[in-house]
């Protein structure tokens, strides 16, 4: 591949940053230029969750792969990679086992993965998972391929990392959406009638009518059960705001006992 080759691949995947795709597309996109970049028969994109690898997505494996579970103290070629910290090529004639062996489609299929570089992901300054490539051919992989392969690692954990700030914007707006549905179903609801003929019960409806429309801070007290919630809704009734939801923060309390005595 050209130097121009490889700088339009990149550009293509930096270009895919700010863009509106689904998750598994960007990992299509960004394994797929992996392939393209690289002479490999197989490459993984595999995240770290405790002890153990989750495939996320992978080109040239099996199917199954991707319910695999690989855990990190069974494969010492994932270990040196997660200590390594940085793209490493294993030699062809490399003693330690290889993860992917019989996994390669195609022809393939039941031949042991002889070449193999990988590379650590750094999402938000943490180690976040692996990129994997694989060839069945020895010598596939050559010193500038591992140069190359560090800085694709870069805009390979730059995909990663806008896919988590992506997935954390879809869960708060749903969050902010469950939220203005319950204050809309609170607004939606019918008010509660206060109901008393006492003399203080009327000089109390008084003061309502007089403070709701004011815009002062009013603090309501009283013993548990004598309705202050209905008294705060009545104010919120004849506000300025009554079209608006009503919010209520409930702070709990707690009395601390100290059996150490006086000091």
């Amino acid at each position: 591949m050209t130097t121009a080759d490889w700088l339009r691949t990149l550009v293509a995947l930096v270009g895919d940053l700010p863009q509106d795709l689904p998750e598994g597309e960007r990992y299509r996109r960004l394994l797929h230029a992996a392939r393209s970049l690289f002479p490999c028969d197989a490459v993984a994109l595999l995240k770290l969750d405790g002890d153990v690898l989750l495939p996320l997505a992978t080109e040239g494996l099996s199917r199954d792969t991707l319910g695999r579970r690989f855990k990190v103290a069974d494969h010492p070629r994932f270990q040196f990679l997660l200590a390594s910290g940085q793209a490493k090529r294993f030699d062809a004639d490399s003693t330690l086992p290889d993860p992917y062996d019989g996994l390669i489609e195609g022809d393939h299929a039941h031949l042991e993965v002889h070449d193999c570089m990988g590379c650590v992901l750094q999402v938000e300054g943490r180690i976040w998972g692996l990129l994997t490539l694989d060839a069945v051919e020895r010598g596939r992989f050559s010193d500038e391929h591992l140069e190359r392969l560090q800085s694709f690692a870069n805009l390979a954990s730059a995909t990663v990392g806008a896919v988590m700030r992506i997935n954390r914007l879809a869960t708060l707006l749903q969050t902010e959406r469950l939220r203005a549905e319950s204050y809309r179903r609170a607004a939606g609801q019918p008010e509660r009638e206060l109901i008393g003929h006492s003399v203080a019960f009327k000089q109390l409806l008084k003061e309502i009518d007089l403070v709701g429309a004011s815009e002062l801070t009013v603090l309501i007290t009283g013993e548990t059960g004598v309705g202050k919630e209905l008294v705060a809704q009545a104010l919120h009734a004849r506000s300025g705001r009554a079209d608006r939801p009503l919010i209520s923060l409930m702070r709990i309390l707690a009395n601390v006992t100290d059996d150490s005595g006086p000091s």
